[in-house]
Protein backbone atom coordinates (compact mmCIF):
# COMPACT_ATOMS: atom_id res chain seq x y z
CA UNK A 1 0.00 0.00 0.00
CA UNK A 2 0.87 3.60 0.45
CA UNK A 3 1.56 3.50 4.20
CA UNK A 4 4.47 5.79 5.06
CA UNK A 5 6.76 5.50 8.08
CA UNK A 6 9.71 7.52 6.76
CA UNK A 7 10.77 10.49 8.88
CA UNK A 8 9.71 13.79 7.24
CA UNK A 9 13.23 15.22 7.30
CA UNK A 10 14.36 12.43 4.98
CA UNK A 11 12.36 13.83 2.06
CA UNK A 12 13.78 16.23 -0.46
CA UNK A 13 12.35 17.55 -3.70
CA UNK A 14 13.80 15.96 -6.84
CA UNK A 15 12.55 17.19 -10.19
CA UNK A 16 9.62 18.94 -8.51
CA UNK A 17 8.51 15.73 -6.77
CA UNK A 18 9.22 14.62 -3.18
CA UNK A 19 11.61 11.68 -2.95
CA UNK A 20 13.40 10.00 -0.03
CA UNK A 21 16.84 11.48 0.50
CA UNK A 22 19.65 8.97 0.37
CA UNK A 23 21.27 8.56 3.78
CA UNK A 24 24.38 6.55 4.43
CA UNK A 25 23.59 6.46 8.15
CA UNK A 26 20.21 7.27 9.61
CA UNK A 27 20.11 9.25 12.85
CA UNK A 28 18.23 7.63 15.77
CA UNK A 29 15.56 10.35 15.52
CA UNK A 30 14.48 8.96 12.13
CA UNK A 31 14.10 5.49 13.65
CA UNK A 32 12.05 6.93 16.50
CA UNK A 33 9.68 8.55 14.01
CA UNK A 34 9.16 5.17 12.34
CA UNK A 35 8.68 3.52 15.74
CA UNK A 36 6.02 6.09 16.62
CA UNK A 37 4.16 5.33 13.39
CA UNK A 38 4.26 1.59 14.03
CA UNK A 39 3.19 1.98 17.67
CA UNK A 40 0.29 4.21 16.60
CA UNK A 41 -0.83 1.65 14.05
CA UNK A 42 -0.74 -1.11 16.68
CA UNK A 43 -3.01 0.86 19.00
CA UNK A 44 -5.24 2.41 16.34
CA UNK A 45 -5.39 -0.65 14.06
CA UNK A 46 -4.97 1.65 11.07
CA UNK A 47 -1.90 3.40 9.59
CA UNK A 48 -1.22 6.87 10.93
CA UNK A 49 0.15 8.26 7.64
CA UNK A 50 -0.15 7.48 3.99
CA UNK A 51 2.35 9.15 1.67
CA UNK A 52 0.18 12.20 0.94
CA UNK A 53 -0.61 12.80 4.63
CA UNK A 54 3.06 12.38 5.55
CA UNK A 55 4.08 15.04 3.03
CA UNK A 56 1.30 17.33 4.28
CA UNK A 57 2.48 16.71 7.86
CA UNK A 58 6.05 17.54 6.86
CA UNK A 59 4.80 20.85 5.45
CA UNK A 60 2.65 21.63 8.52
CA UNK A 61 -0.62 21.12 6.64
CA UNK A 62 -1.76 17.96 8.45
CA UNK A 63 -2.37 17.49 12.18
CA UNK A 64 -2.50 13.85 13.34
CA UNK A 65 -3.70 14.83 16.85
CA UNK A 66 -7.38 13.99 16.20
CA UNK A 67 -6.37 10.51 15.03
CA UNK A 68 -3.98 10.03 17.96
CA UNK A 69 -6.85 10.85 20.33
CA UNK A 70 -8.08 7.36 19.46
CA UNK A 71 -5.23 5.91 21.55
CA UNK A 72 -6.91 5.55 24.92
CA UNK A 73 -3.76 5.07 27.00
CA UNK A 74 -2.54 8.59 27.81
CA UNK A 75 1.07 7.49 28.31
CA UNK A 76 1.21 5.64 24.98
CA UNK A 77 -0.42 8.60 23.20
CA UNK A 78 2.18 10.93 24.72
CA UNK A 79 5.10 8.70 23.67
CA UNK A 80 3.75 8.35 20.14
CA UNK A 81 3.17 12.12 19.89
CA UNK A 82 6.76 12.81 20.93
CA UNK A 83 8.17 10.17 18.59
CA UNK A 84 6.37 11.59 15.54
CA UNK A 85 7.34 15.19 16.22
CA UNK A 86 8.22 17.02 13.00
CA UNK A 87 11.27 18.40 14.79
CA UNK A 88 13.82 15.56 15.10
CA UNK A 89 15.40 17.27 18.12
CA UNK A 90 12.07 17.07 19.98
CA UNK A 91 11.89 13.28 19.66
CA UNK A 92 13.03 11.17 22.63
CA UNK A 93 16.66 10.11 22.69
Amino acid sequence: GRTAYIAPERFSVVGGRPAPSPCSELPPAADLFSFGCVAAELFLETPLFDFARLLAYRDGAHDPSPVLAGIEDVFVRSVVSRCISRDPAARPS
